[in-house]
């Protein structure tokens, strides 16, 4: 275990634990992901443990509701690096992100808000 991760690894593990806070205030669930880009040690392990994490936030509540995407947004809105890193990572690396936009007819030109803080990447995806 890689110090600075037991937050993200225990919602990793614990899904249940991870809507509970998310209910409770999502703020707290997006501090966690604060907390995780504010260190700024890289390896492969920690960005394939924020993936996860990414993975089941979509997975979990975007799959659910995709306009919850705007909490997200809006609690980032002040850190706009931190916010491009989330949003770009959500729809290049979360596998369903584009999956559920397809079978829910979801049209990311109807996400302005996310779509200012596309990467060339996510651009060329979704434009």
């Amino acid at each position: 275990m890689e110090e600075g991760l037991e937050a993200v690894v225990e919602l990793i593990n614990n899904v249940d634990q991870m809507l509970h806070m998310y209910a409770k205030n999502k703020t707290l669930l997006f501090d966690v992901m604060r907390n995780f880009l504010a260190t700024p040690h890289t390896s492969p392990y920690r960005d394939h443990c924020f993936t996860t994490l990414l993975q089941n936030y979509v997975s979990y509540i975007l799959y659910f509701n995709f306009d919850e995407i705007h909490a997200l947004v809006d609690d980032f809105r002040d850190t706009p690096e931190w916010c491009g890193i989330v949003i770009n990572k959500i729809f290049t690396d979360a596998i369903f992100t584009h999956k559920i936009m397809r079978t829910s007819a979801i049209e990311i030109t109807d996400y302005p808000d996310v779509m200012e803080f596309f990467n060339e990447e996510s651009r060329k995806f979704y434009l």
